[in-house]
């Protein structure tokens, strides 16, 4: 899949997600839907990953389809340049059969730009509880915003 396809594809989810949303749907009643959104910020002053949000812990028989928007920012350190910045969106999908601990489906789809190749995000799993991390770079302070939604079926 290629840039221009992979976006075109964001935006789809995009629009039905923002349809839901906009139709007067709060995030308690989108909870019991099965449908949640979050924003979250996290700090980073090196390459290690940390983890901005803890999704949720998957229960048996479930499956949970992953969408994030995630925006970094250099705002100090003695590595990069003043004003290093990148941005990406993560898609995936994690699922937990009948028994066992969660998995992540295929390979995460992950769009980014970026002005440091080194700083990353991903889905990452601790047993069954779904984690999304992002990680920087060797002295960069780094600020990371993202808005984070999720679909769940069981």
């Amino acid at each position: 899949m290629d840039n221009l396809q992979l976006q075109k594809r964001i935006e789809d989810l995009e629009h039905k997600f923002k349809t839901h949303i906009h139709n007067g749907v709060d995030s308690q009643t989108l909870a019991i839907s099965k449908t949640t959104r979050y924003i979250k910020d996290a700090f980073t002053t090196n390459n290690s990953a940390t983890t901005i949000i803890n999704l949720l812990t998957l229960s048996l028989s479930q499956s949970v389809m992953i969408y994030a928007k995630i925006v970094g920012r250099r705002t100090g350190g003695s590595s990069g340049a003043d004003g290093d910045s990148a941005s990406y969106i993560l898609h995936g999908l994690v699922k937990r059969a009948s028994s066992g601990n969660a998995s992540i489906v295929g390979q995460s789809i992950v769009s980014s730009f970026e002005d440091q190749a080194g700083w990353t995000v991903a889905i990452a799993l601790s047993t069954n509880d779904i984690l999304i991390q992002v990680t920087g770079a060797t002295n960069n302070d780094i600020s990371w915003s993202g808005e984070f939604f999720w679909i769940l079926q069981t």
